[in-house]
């Protein structure tokens, strides 16, 4: 898609699958910069009801994939919710 000059959406939970390809996505983001957006998925933005959602212990993976996205310059888009009767 990037090389037909296509803008790409990647979606992922920002945890150790995408972790284990740190130097394809700088290669990715190197060649195609603003081009490449990832959008990670935040299943709340309290920690608690984020693990009740996506398991435990799955917060801090999430936020270390997160701010090595933002370290590293990446396009960062943020998928969250919330849950019934909040605002």
């Amino acid at each position: 898609c990037l090389d037909r000059g296509f803008r790409l959406l990647v979606l992922t939970n920002a945890m150790r699958p995408m972790m284990k390809c740190e130097k394809d996505l700088l290669e990715l983001k190197y060649k195609y910069g603003a081009a490449l957006t990832i959008r990670i998925s935040v299943d709340h933005f309290k920690r608690e009801l984020h693990e009740e959602e996506r398991g435990a212990r799955s917060w801090e993976p999430m936020m270390k994939g997160l701010k090595w996205l933002s370290d590293n310059g990446f396009n960062i888009d943020i998928a969250g919710r919330t849950r019934w009767g909040e605002d």
